[in-house]
């Protein structure tokens, strides 16, 4: 497999394919749980590199879609389709997608369910990825739900939800929907133990990679690929792309959303 950062839709492809017939008891779980903007594709190019499976959003409808019909050699209209045959699309995942005896995948609060139909969670572990700068998270949630492109590259994605033009009404919901799948997570890794599960916050991971990457070896007893260390890399600044429009959406609505955050209105 390649290392070279791809776009979003390359990993899709054959070339990360690993065709491995196991047993799914001998297949450890690694589970990215995350909300939207806290660098976990990011976070899942680096554990791919650490040889800790093929992680992705396998969940993500587009991605489920490409995936299935490639594996199955037919047509599905959707994701829906897709999931009406949720135990054999999990048992594709685990044939093409487990590399090192791993399968990863990164998932949102409300797309766990699905993963939960496909794939057998028993003795999975668990990467709780949250993001300390909500300012700059909503921001970034805004931005994607205008322009439809979450990664710096000109591609836009069908079921990133859109919106025409920004209000207030909009950025408060938005608000409450990021502040509800923290609370779902936060409530899901209260019944869990300690053991199986580590947070880690984007900004520890942008700052330092590689010892994020230790400290996750060190919980779960996963050996990192020594090359990891030669070909790792990870750039500290923002996504470049729609800059313009962040910086008019700070400028217009900077205030609002800080006393939004703060005053949790």
């Amino acid at each position: 497999m390649s290392n070279v950062q791809k776009n979003y839709y390359d990993f899709s492809s054959e070339e990360f394919d690993c065709i491995k017939e196991l047993p799914s008891e001998s297949v450890s779980k690694l589970i990215i749980c995350t909300t939207p903007r806290t660098a976990g594709h990011g976070l899942a190019d680096h554990m791919r590199m650490a040889g800790w499976g093929v992680p992705m959003e396998y969940f993500w409808p587009e991605t489920a879609v490409n995936l299935y019909q490639r594996w199955e050699n037919k047509t599905y209209a959707n994701f829906s389709e897709v999931m009406s045959n949720a135990v054999n699309y999990g048992n594709k995942l685990m044939q093409y997608r487990v590399n090192n005896r791993i399968f990863s995948v990164k998932v949102f609060p409300y797309n766990f369910h699905h993963l939960s139909q496909c794939i057998d969670l028993k003795n999975a572990q668990y990467i709780f990825l949250e993001r300390e700068d909500r300012f700059s998270q909503l921001i970034s949630v805004l931005v994607t739900n205008i322009t439809g492109r979450p990664f710096d590259s000109e591609s836009s994605y069908e079921s990133v939800r859109l919106v025409q033009a920004l209000d207030t009404e909009i950025i408060k919901k938005t608000y409450h929907f990021l502040k509800h799948n923290h609370q779902v997570w936060e409530k899901f890794f209260l019944k869990m133990s300690d053991a199986n599960v580590i947070r880690i916050t984007s900004e520890s991971f942008v700052s330092s990679p590689s010892e994020t990457l230790s400290h996750i070896s060190t919980k779960f007893g996963l050996e990192i690929d020594p090359l990891y260390f030669t070909k790792s890399s990870f750039s500290r600044k923002r996504y470049k792309q729609d800059s313009d429009i962040k910086q008019k959406l700070i400028n217009e609505y900077g205030t609002f959303i800080r006393d939004l955050i703060v005053n949790d209105i």
